[in-house]
């Protein structure tokens, strides 16, 4: 999992909540689109974003449909809704 573009505290609920699951492995933790393309060379099951708008970065939607199809769960910044892309 690479968690990407989140503020700090939601950053740190998404990292508690994986801590406790077993099958679970935070590999990165990126702030910009550049990072994010350098963790994605690598194996990943899914990026976990944070969203302010109503559709995916295109750096996001580059994950999701290019070669590796790598699903992104999208959490609103508020912390009141989640979406989830796959293909």
């Amino acid at each position: 999992m690479v968690i990407a573009d989140m503020p700090r505290l939601l950053a740190a609920v998404v990292r508690k909540a994986v801590e406790v699951e077993q099958d679970m492995v935070i590999v990165a933790q990126v702030q910009t689109p550049d990072a994010l393309v350098e963790a994605v060379a690598r194996p990943v099951d899914v990026i976990v974003t944070a969203v302010t708008g109503e559709e995916l970065a295109p750096h996001y939607r580059a994950a999701l449909f290019g070669n590796q199809g790598i699903p992104v769960v999208a959490i609103s910044a508020d912390g009141n809704s989640i979406d989830v892309y796959g293909r």
